[in-house]
């Protein structure tokens, strides 16, 4: 692992951790009257602290003085605001407008995934303009079509619907730009993985939200389909710093 010591042993540990939160969780929670889900959300917050605290040591110990540290420095922001956007939809604050500001939070993560991206594309050269464009607007299409197939709702309110389109092409972006270096650069190909992942998970959970299609254990499915997507975009930090030790 391209970490110091004892920091490597650390992120193991943090691992062990939050793997064992993730099948735990999910193997004693108890289904509620729905049978939607079986994780808890106090399991599910901790498996979040977990990737932010691993994201910060990244960017701390792993990346920091390299020209990694731009990027790591990225993912821990963008995996803080998902932790927020995490807190924000579990409901535990009990707050007007978590949906909303929920959005807000992940959509501005996004953002910061997608800066981090743009310093990889830097960093080593990824530069074909024509694979970015068209991930982009493939991601765009998707993006838009299963927004007006799975999330759009007619009689719903303008604010909720266009804000979810907006979040959805965001979103969207950062997948198609993590695909584009991956198709690059096939190392990247696990944090690619993640940002689908996450654009998987966020489909689910507005069909979830917004046209209410419950279905058996549809919380699980998307919390894990999230979860790992996350991890695996805070793990890109060792592909990245991987990377840049062999060309040295």
């Amino acid at each position: 692992m391209p970490i110091a010591s004892p920091f490597d042993l650390l992120i193991l540990v943090l691992m062990i951790v939050f793997s064992g939160l993730l099948l735990f969780g999910f193997a004693f929670g108890k289904l509620p009257v729905d049978r939607t889900q079986r994780q808890p959300r106090q399991t599910q917050l901790a498996q979040s602290a977990v990737l932010v605290t691993c994201a910060l040591i990244w960017w701390l110990v792993g990346a920091r003085s390299t020209e990694v540290e731009a990027f790591a420095r990225y993912v821990f922001l963008g995996m803080s605001l998902g932790f927020l956007g995490d807190i924000l939809l579990s409901d535990l604050l009990r707050i007007r407008n978590a949906l909303i500001l929920g959005m807000v939070a992940f959509g501005v993560g996004h953002i910061f995934y997608i800066l981090g991206y743009r310093e990889l594309q830097i960093l080593f050269g990824l530069e074909d303009a024509r694979t970015l464009v068209i991930t982009l607007v493939v991601a765009g299409v998707v993006s838009i079509g299963t927004w007006m197939g799975l999330v759009y709702v007619p009689e719903g309110e303008t604010a909720l619907n266009v804000g979810s389109l907006v979040y959805g092409l965001v979103l969207g972006g950062m997948a198609g730009y993590a695909l584009a270096l991956a198709l690059q650069l096939p190392a990247f190909l696990p944090m690619a993985v993640g940002a689908v992942l996450f654009l998987i998970s966020d489909i689910i959970l507005g069909n979830f939200l917004f046209r209410q299609n419950r279905w058996y254990l549809v919380g699980d499915v998307i919390w894990f389909t999230y979860v790992i997507g996350q991890a695996l975009i805070v793990f890109s930090n060792a592909t990245a710093l991987t990377l840049l030790a062999e060309a040295v």
